[in-house]
C-alpha cells in the first residue's frame, strides 16, 4: 500500500507530520518493517527494498537511516544467495555509517567470494638421507683439564 502511493507523495512532497520529509519517512518505515519481518523469521520482499532505494536515491535522507535500509537489503540478498549483490549493499551501508554493524558481514562475504587458490600438485621426492658421520660425536659437557707437567 505505502509503496504504491510513495511515488505520488515524493513527487508532490506530501508529509504526514512536519518533522520528517517524505523520503526520510519512507526509507525509515520500510527499513524498520523489513527488519521486524526478518526478526520474526518471515521472508522479506526484495522488490520493496529495491523500489525504496530507487525512489529515494537522490533524496535528502540521514545517512544512518539510509545505511539501515542498505543493511537490511544486504541481509535479504545474502539470505537469497546473492552474495555479490549483498556485498555491494553492505559496503554502501558501511560507507554511509561506519557503525551500521556490517563489518563482519563484509568480511564473511569477501572471504566467500574470493576465488580459492588451486592446490599445486605435490612433487614426488625421495626421502631425505642422513649424512654419514665422519667422526664420532663429541662428548657433552666441559672438556677435562689438561694434566700439568712437572718442571
Amino acid at each position: 500500500g505505502a509503496l504504491e502511493i510513495a511515488p505520488y507523495a515524493l513527487k508532490y512532497g506530501l508529509t504526514s507530520d512536519h518533522r520528517r520529509t517524505t523520503p526520510y519517512m519512507l526509507v525509515e518505515e520500510v527499513a524498520l518493517a523489513a527488519q521486524r519481518l526478518r526478526d520474526a523469521g518471515e521472508s522479506v520482499d526484495l522488490s520493496w527494498l529495491q523500489t525504496t532505494i530507487d525512489l529515494t536515491d537522490g533524496a535528502d535522507v540521514p545517512d544512518m537511516v539510509r545505511a539501515r535500509l542498505h543493511k537490511v537489503t544486504g541481509l535479504t540478498l545474502r539470505d537469497a544467495g546473492m552474495n555479490a549483490e549483498a556485498l555491494v549493499q553492505f559496503q554502501r551501508a558501511m560507507q554511509l555509517d561506519r557503525n551500521a554493524g556490517v563489518r563482519k558481514e563484509i568480511e564473511r562475504l569477501e572471504r566467500a567470494l574470493k576465488p580459492k587458490p588451486e592446490a599445486a600438485p605435490r612433487k614426488t621426492t625421495k626421502p631425505r638421507t642422513r649424512k654419514p658421520a665422519t667422526r664420532p660425536a663429541a662428548k657433552r659437557g666441559r672438556p677435562p683439564k689438561a694434566a700439568k707437567t712437572a718442571g
